[in-house]
C-alpha cells in the first residue's frame, strides 16, 4: 500500500471526527472526555472492537456499519496515541499553533529515560498532511477538530 492509498483510506475517519467535533465545545480539550486516562482510551477501543465482533455475527445492522466502527476504532486509537505521546513528551504538544517546522531544541522529556524518544520525535518532520495547528488531507480544506487543544488542532 502506498502513502496516497493509505491517506485515501483514512480520509473518511478524519472527516468523521471533524463532523463530530463540530458538535462539541471548542473550549474543551478532547482529552477531557477521557477522565480515567489510559483506562478511558482502552475502554473505548475495547468497545469498538467488541462492536466489530458483533457485526461479524450480524453483517446487516440497523446502525453503525463495519466501516463506521472501523473509522471510530481508528480515531479512538489515534486519540490514545496522541495522549501517550503527550505523556511521554509534554513539550511536543505545548505549542501546536506554531509553524510546522520542528524546533531545533530537543523536547523536554517527562523522565530522563524518555529523552531519546522525545528528542527523536522533536526532530521528526511532521507528516505532509499536518500544517501547523490544522489538519488537512489531499483535496480537502484545512480542518479543526475538538477544540483548540485537540490532537488534530
Amino acid at each position: 500500500m502506498n502513502k496516497f492509498r493509505y491517506l485515501n483510506l483514512i480520509e473518511p475517519a478524519v472527516k468523521l471526527v471533524v463532523r463530530k467535533g463540530e458538535d462539541y465545545n471548542d473550549k474543551t480539550s478532547l482529552h477531557q472526555y477521557f477522565p480515567f486516562k489510559d483506562k478511558s482510551y482502552i475502554q473505548m477501543i475495547h468497545l469498538k472492537a467488541l462492536r466489530l465482533v458483533s457485526l461479524a455475527d450480524n453483517p446487516k445492522p440497523n446502525f453503525d456499519s463495519t466501516l463506521d466502527t472501523l473509522y471510530d476504532l481508528l480515531n479512538y486509537t489515534v486519540f490514545y496515541l496522541d495522549y501517550l505521546e503527550n505523556q511521554a513528551c509534554p513539550s511536543l504538544s505545548a505549542d501546536t499553533s506554531s509553524s510546522s517546522i520542528p524546533s531545533s531544541q530537543p523536547a523536554s522529556p517527562a523522565t530522563p529515560a524518555q529523552a531519546p524518544l522525545c528528542n527523536a520525535l522533536a526532530q521528526q518532520s511532521p507528516p505532509t498532511s499536518v500544517m501547523g495547528s490544522r489538519f488537512s488531507l489531499p483535496g480537502s480544506s484545512t480542518l479543526k477538530v475538538y477544540g483548540e487543544n485537540s490532537p488534530l488542532s
